[in-house]
């Protein structure tokens, strides 16, 4: 499960501030 979440939460966060820049 953390496996999974891990890379979830790091391209959301990625996303994120790509989307913001």
């Amino acid at each position: 499960m953390i496996s999974v979440q891990r890379p979830y939460s790091f391209q959301a966060t990625n996303n994120l501030t790509h989307d913001r820049a």
